[in-house]
């Protein structure tokens, strides 16, 4: 599977302002669908052995 190199879309003014000022911010539309595939196979085996290890 081939990533994109880039992001779909740059940070927006109120989106760097908004990080700026909380520590956080949602991005909407950013990370190709392929990216937020190999995210979310990620996230589901490391929320196993978190579950686990605080068991």
């Amino acid at each position: 599977m081939s990533q994109a190199s880039q992001p779909l879309r740059t940070l927006t003014e109120e989106e760097l302002r908004q990080y700026h000022e909380d520590g956080v911010v949602m991005l909407k539309q950013a990370l190709a669908p392929n990216w937020m595939s190999m995210v979310e196979a990620g996230v589901d085996p490391a929320s196993v052995l978190d579950a686990a290890v605080l068991a």
